[in-house]
This record gives structure tokens, sequence and C-alpha cells, in this order.
């Protein structure tokens, strides 16, 4: 099947208009809520959000071995993009807590980097486009933060949060074939009880 990279592109624009803005957010409201609410509220969200779409998708569309292979995929990578997903929201979160929301946002950022390194080491695939791509990416995002000096132990966590994010979009890329609504909402609801058992566990 042929990746309609037009859309792709399209979509990926959108999702980083949408998330540089949620920074400063993120600054907020982790200074008010515990982590493990923030993590949990934000899955809360997008499985209400998708659920009646998952109940027709299950009912009138996977109707047969062919038509359910999609479903099954999309579950099967959302549940382990689900792990890596929480483990970078949850420590961005934390980070965040102890730095400044430019320096967290720039850390963030660095994902690209490990996506590329996992590119040129395991799948063998790198040119010069990639290299001038990142060097442009990572120039922009620097200019766009402008992040402090200094090292504390929040842009540590944050650090190691993105490579979680990193490791995140390499499953999302397997599984990128299968249906994304689907892809999206198991990896939130694993999350969601994920973090609920933990929330009476710790408590």
């Amino acid at each position: 099947m042929k990746r309609n990279t037009s859309k792709g592109l399209i979509a990926l624009i959108g999702t980083s208009l949408i998330r540089g803005p949620s920074f400063p957010i993120i600054k907020i409201v982790v200074t008010n809520i515990n982590d493990y609410t923030y993590v949990w509220l934000g899955s809360l969200i997008v499985i209400c959000d998708l659920l009646p779409y998952v109940l027709y998708y299950r009912a009138k569309i996977c109707i047969d071995e062919v038509s359910c292979k999609s479903f099954k995929i999309g579950v099967k990578g959302g549940l382990l993009a689900n792990i890596f997903y929480a483990l970078g929201l949850w420590l961005q979160g934390l980070g965040t807590r102890y730095t400044t929301a430019s320096n967290s946002a720039f850390i963030t950022g660095l994902s690209i980097v490990f996506v590329h390194l996992y590119s040129y080491f395991i799948l063998r695939r790198y040119n010069l486009k990639l290299i001038l791509s990142l060097t442009l990416a990572l120039s922009g995002l620097y200019l766009l933060t402008m992040p402090s000096s200094g090292l504390s132990i929040g842009d540590i966590l944050v650090f190691i949060g993105s490579l979680m994010r990193a490791s995140q979009i390499i499953i999302i890329d397997r599984f990128s074939l299968s249906n994304p609504l689907i892809f999206t909402f198991s990896k939130c609801s694993l999350q969601y009880l994920s973090l609920f058992w933990m929330y009476y566990l710790i408590r």
C-alpha cells in the first residue's frame, strides 16, 4: 500500500502547530495538579472522543478476518506505543515542573535526533538531505525556544522523556498503515487503565 505523503505532511504540520503552544500550558497545568492526573485526564478525553467511532467500526466494518486485520494491528500498535508515550509524557510533565517551558520544548524536540540515529544505525537509511533537514530543524527549534543555559534535574527528566517519545515515533512508523483512530484509542485506553491502577496503588 502506497502512503499518501501529502496528507501525512499536512497532518504533521498541523500537529506541530497544535503542539508548539502546549508547552506553556503544560507548565501551568503541572504546577496545579500532579503528574499522574495530568496524563490520566488527557487519556480520558481522547477515549471519550474516540469511543463512538471504535464501537461503530467494530460493529459495522469489522465483519470478517480481512476487514478486522487493520483493527487488530491498530490495537497491537497502540498498546506498544502506549508504554513509551506514557513514560515520555509523564517525564515531560515532571521535568517541566523543575525547568523552564523553553528548555522543555527544546529538549523534547531532540527526539528527532534520536529518530535520525535509529534511521542511520538500524535501518541504514541516511543521506545528505536528511542531514540538512536535521540541521535546519534543530537550528529553527533553538531559535524558536531560546533555551536557557545550565543543567537541572528537570532538563534530565525531560531528556529521558524525549528518548521515550522517539521510541514512540518509531513504533508509530512501524504500525502507520493501521487505522490511526483505532491505534490512538488502544494506546490511550491502556494508558488510562494503567494510571488508574497506579493512582490507587500509591495512595
